[in-house]
């Protein structure tokens, strides 16, 4: 008996075989799906380290610094928080307590009212300031002098209090107390001066600045006296000093260091 193969049957044959061939090489078979299951678990990887506000690509040297620089430096702030006119403004820099000290130097742009004044590596602002006066600085480090601003802070330039403080004092001779204020305002604003508090009997002559009172016969003790500088905005300076007396004086003595209040 005699079997005939045609075309067909040895192209289906030859198939058959290289199927069963390939079946038989486990090694092979296990080594490509390792393979992938290599690249499913680095592509996991990859994914869980972007985390949100994170990117996973790759940063180049100056935008790693940068973001250094930006989780360090928590804030900028003014020193005096709420400046006046004449004060002499420091800008404080607030490092985060828990990514250690920051080391690297910063320079200062500072502008009033939008014109830069100072750039520089000074924290201390050298031009003087007025009532109304928009200030600001902004910080950038030496590395990246010409980026943006890491961090800026600004404020307004407020009313100075007025300055009040005793110039002369003396008893005269028919047994009055006198002395001379002297009063002045940083913006030339009108001053109000007034007695706040006094023994009975004192007068503040607000033109003249002078405080009178005449100590009676017998008179002694302790007087506490506080006289009000109120210039036309509400800005008030209180002057408190005492006066005393005692029995076996007849001047009348008073305390030499008085304490200065401000109200607003």
């Amino acid at each position: 008996m005699s079997v005939k193969i045609n075309k067909n049957h040895f192209l289906v044959i030859i198939c058959l075989f290289f199927f069963l061939w390939s079946c038989s090489d486990p090694e092979g078979a296990s080594q490509d799906g390792a393979v992938e299951r290599m690249g499913e678990i680095t592509a996991q990887a990859g994914a869980e380290s972007a985390k949100p506000g994170q990117s996973s690509g790759s940063l180049s040297a100056g935008n790693e610094h940068f973001m250094f620089q930006s989780s360090v430096l928590e804030r900028l702030e003014f020193d005096p928080s709420s400046p006046v006119t004449g004060d002499q403004i420091r800008a404080v820099v607030i490092v985060d307590p828990g990514q250690g000290p920051y080391e690297e130097s910063l320079y200062y742009r500072w502008k009033i009212n939008g014109r830069v004044v100072q750039d520089s590596q000074r924290d201390v602002l050298d031009h003087p300031v007025q009532r109304g006066d928009w200030v600001g600085v902004g910080i950038r480090t030496e590395r990246n002098i010409d980026a943006p601003d890491l961090l800026s802070h600004f404020g307004h330039v407020g009313n100075a209090h007025p300055s009040i403080q005793l110039l002369h004092e003396e008893v005269s001779a028919g047994g009055t107390y006198e002395a001379r204020l002297e009063v002045s305002d940083p913006e030339l604003d009108p001053v109000t001066v007034s007695l706040v508090n006094g023994p009975s009997g004192m007068v503040v002559h607000e033109t003249e600045h002078v405080i009178s009172w005449p100590i009676s016969s017998g008179q002694e003790g302790s007087f506490p006296v506080e006289i009000s500088a109120r210039d036309s905005l509400g800005a008030e300076t209180v002057l408190h000093f005492e006066i005393r007396i005692t029995e076996e004086q007849t001047d009348a003595e008073y305390v030499q260091e008085g304490s200065v209040h401000f109200y607003k």
